[in-house]
């Protein structure tokens, strides 16, 4: 990375310094802090006059990490750097883009309008859209978000046998399915119905075409509270034998999603490393430096 330098914030030391690895960058040093009465503290201690930078942060706790991130970035403008790119392995609120209920605020727009007011380009892996179909809808700034489907595609290869490849719901299908056609596998799909956060019902259409001898993999973008993961499972075992393994680009496993999925009887349970999880074992690191070489000012 030509004359560049990469800032790594809280939360997101391990894919921070995996991106290290992919480039010919000094990392960045500041420092950043809370003072007693909760308010953030940022300085930034490298020389960054004239120089390019990047921030690596993984968005999860959105509301907890947006303010040092503003802070951080808008400080590096502010002595000088020439370029602020953002490397957010897992980015938030990009589902809330319409209002579902009267008074609801659309929130989407709003955190990308704040972000873009401080970063100059953006790269994230796998957005987790609602409605929305790309960045560039909600983003008046560079910003790209790259597919994990290949690395994940690889390593079912490599690691299942007979593999028969399910997505829990619509906004999966369509690139599971794709998967499922470039290895060569079956493929089945959920319909899911949502009541609450954690409560949802799934009707799988295909149950008599399931193939005892294949171990079904369920994939999906995310496992937030595991919810959905959990009645995929749930209904797949009335069918088969086989323990599902279960795959999500993005790990946030909060209110014990994890202990949910593994009691619900999954066989195991795959991550990236966007989040930082004892699951974590497809590495997307190369994958994100490529996209910054390919999409920006980055060289490397």
């Amino acid at each position: 990375m030509k004359n560049g330098l990469l800032f790594i914030l809280p939360g997101a030391k391990e894919i921070g310094r995996a991106l290290m690895q992919q480039f010919n960058a000094e990392e960045g040093n500041a420092i950043i802090r809370k003072f007693p009465d909760g308010e953030t503290l940022v300085k930034v201690v490298s020389d960054v006059y004239g120089r390019e930078v990047l921030i690596v942060c993984s968005l999860n706790n959105p509301d907890e990490k947006l303010l040092p991130l503003y802070l951080l970035a808008k400080t590096l403008k502010e002595f000088g750097a020439s370029s602020v790119l953002l490397i957010a392995p897992y980015l938030a609120y990009i589902r809330q883009d319409k209002s579902f209920s009267f008074g609801e605020c659309i929130s989407a727009p709003l955190f990308a309008q704040l972000l873009s007011t401080c970063v100059d380009q953006l790269i994230t892996l796998q957005p987790h859209f609602h409605t929305g179909k790309s960045l560039s809808e909600l983003y008046p700034i560079h910003a790209s978000g790259v597919s994990a489907a290949p690395l994940i595609a690889s390593w079912v290869v490599n690691n299942v046998s007979k593999p028969f490849l399910i997505s829990p719901d619509n906004e999966s299908s369509q690139w599971v399915e794709k998967m499922a056609e470039d290895i060569q596998v079956p493929f089945m799909a959920f319909n899911k119905s949502r009541k609450t956060d954690e409560e949802v019902e799934l009707v799988l259409s295909q149950m008599a075409t399931i193939d005892g001898a294949r171990t079904p993999v369920i994939i999906d973008d995310a496992i937030t509270t595991g919810a959905t993961m959990k009645e995929a499972i749930v209904t797949l075992r009335k069918f088969t034998a086989k323990l599902p393994v279960c795959i999500a680009v993005h790990g946030l496993f909060v209110r014990g999603a994890f202990e949910k999925l593994m009691m619900a009887g999954a066989g195991k349970i795959v991550t990236t490393n966007t989040l930082s999880h004892p699951t974590n074992a497809i590495g997307v690191e190369r994958l994100l430096a490529d996209e910054v070489c390919k999409n920006s000012f980055v060289l490397y």
